[in-house]
Formats: C-alpha cells, structure tokens, sequence
C-alpha cells in the first residue's frame, strides 16, 4: 500500500518463535510525505494543531469511559433493587442480647 505521498511498511520479528508454536510478531507503520489533508483527500491549507487535536481525544476518551462507568453502576445497584447511594451505605449489626451464664 505505498503511493506518491505515503508508504506503508511492515516486517516480522520470530525471535520469540520456534517450531513447536510457530509465534511471530509483526510490526507496521506508515510514513507520510505529505499533510494528511493531502493524503487522505482532506480540506488542504487547514490543519489543526496535532496537541489540541491529542486533548480533544483524551477528552472524548474519558467522557465515554465516564459515562460506560456511570452506566454500569447504576445497572449494578438496579439488580440489587436499590440505588447506587443505598448500596454503599452499610447498616449496623443487630444487638446481641447480654448474657446470663
């Protein structure tokens, strides 16, 4: 998959292998020669910065990690038949009744 503006490139590594399980690795990575505007046939002359681009992503991540995390809680404490909060909060021990020996 190499073109003008870009090259694909893999190899494979077998020092983890032999002939008994016949494990190999295989690595890729592609190389561009040119914005990626230009190579995936975007708006060329725009670019946005590759940081704020990294931030809006990390962002995007733990929004949906968050709300994957909230959902399965609440999920959770429905099976129970109570609420998140009332799953938590633990209740005392009955009294025992003094002895008479």
């Amino acid at each position: 998959m190499s073109g003008d503006k870009s090259v694909a490139v893999a190899c494979d590594d077998t020092r983890s292998g032999n002939e008994a399980n016949g494990a190999q690795d295989i690595y890729f990575t592609r190389a561009r020669y040119t914005s990626a505007a230009e190579t995936f046939g975007g708006k060329v002359g725009w670019s946005a910065s590759p940081w704020a681009a990294g931030f809006l992503g990390a962002a995007a991540a733990l929004a949906l990690g968050g709300l994957v995390l909230v959902t399965v809680v609440q999920g959770g404490a429905r099976e129970k038949g109570g609420t998140p909060s009332s799953s938590v909060t633990a209740t005392p021990p009955p009294a025992k009744e003094p002895s008479t020996r």
